[in-house]
């Protein structure tokens, strides 16, 4: 789900989180971590911005406020059925020379697959279930490799399986 035209959303946001970084600046460092300053070099007009170190400590503040709310998103979506491919399109990552899904799932775990066994937790919506699951990713098919926890009986957890064995179907193991 990629939006169309964002752009004026986008400026209003951009003018917004300054006025954070300010306020957040004045707000750990006092008043006078912030003036009045020309809103481009040679302007008459002035706005209220913070000075630059407890600007950068304030803006650094946010990044990491941010990053929690991306995760907390992802969350989110895995919970309300949205693919890890739909998650990586979504955020338009970068073409990393293998399937788009596994970069999703390896830009909130922190690192590819490795020796150890990165996952990442949601908690499923189905009135049957309500566990928080453990998602190892998009890397194995059949559901019960991907995503751990779901309760005995669980609606979402069925459904994945039979689809799983609907596509399956007549595969010589």
């Amino acid at each position: 789900m990629i939006p169309t035209d964002y752009s004026d959303a986008l400026d209003e946001a951009r003018w917004r989180l300054t006025g954070e970084v300010t306020r957040l600046a004045v707000a750990a460092f006092g008043k006078d971590a912030a003036k009045a300053r020309p809103i481009f070099p040679g302007a008459e007009t002035t706005a209220i911005t913070a000075d630059p170190l407890p600007a950068l400590w304030a803006a650094k503040q946010l990044q990491a406020l941010a990053a929690a709310q991306i995760y907390r998103q992802a969350q989110h979506a895995r919970s309300a059925g949205h693919s890890w491919q739909q998650i990586g399109e979504t955020l338009q990552l970068p073409d990393t020379n293998g399937p788009l899904a596994e970069a999703a799932f390896e830009y909130f775990t922190d690192e590819p697959v490795s020796f150890s066994t990165p996952s990442f937790s949601w908690r499923c919506p189905a009135s049957s279930c309500g566990n928080m699951i453990t998602d190892h990713g998009p890397y194995e098919s059949h559901p019960d490799d991907c995503e751990r926890g779901h309760a005995p009986g669980c609606a979402r957890h069925a459904a994945a399986l039979a689809a799983w064995q609907a596509a399956h179907d007549g595969d010589d193991w």
